[in-house]
């Protein structure tokens, strides 16, 4: 699994990339020497997004929502949801719940990095099957 989490190192303008429970909790995060952008503080704060962008989506009818890209001044948070379960917020037993979070402290590798997670988050998930 942390092999996984290096591969994300090698984009341009890595910060960091962590993994966390749908309850902000972290499970495993790999961050970059010297970022200013703490993973640990920012982690949480973009879990608890994702869960407003999810049911902001489907209390308006726009459908299931899995990814959120936030941009700000100083970096680009990109946040994917998998939820194995057929209900979007809620983890149902025997089914993998995770958010992975990234962030960018420019724009330069955003391409690859969307490309990177989605074909790192189902092998991260069956890791936390629960």
């Amino acid at each position: 699994m942390s092999d996984l989490l290096k591969d994300f190192s090698s984009i341009e303008g890595f910060g960091g990339v962590g993994v966390f429970t749908p309850t902000g909790e972290s499970i495993i995060k790999l961050e970059a020497a010297n970022s200013p952008l703490k993973l640990k503080e920012l982690g949480p704060v973009a879990n608890s997004i994702m869960i407003q962008a999810q049911k902001a989506a489907l209390e308006t009818d726009l459908g299931a929502s899995h990814f959120i890209h936030l941009q700000t001044e100083k970096a680009h948070v990109l946040v994917r949801c998998l939820n194995g379960g057929s209900d979007l917020i809620k983890t149902l037993p025997g089914k993998s719940h995770i958010h992975l979070v990234l962030i960018l402290k420019n724009d330069s590798g955003i391409g690859l990095a969307k490309l990177k997670i989605e074909s790192h988050i189902l092998k991260l998930a069956e890791a936390f099957r629960t």
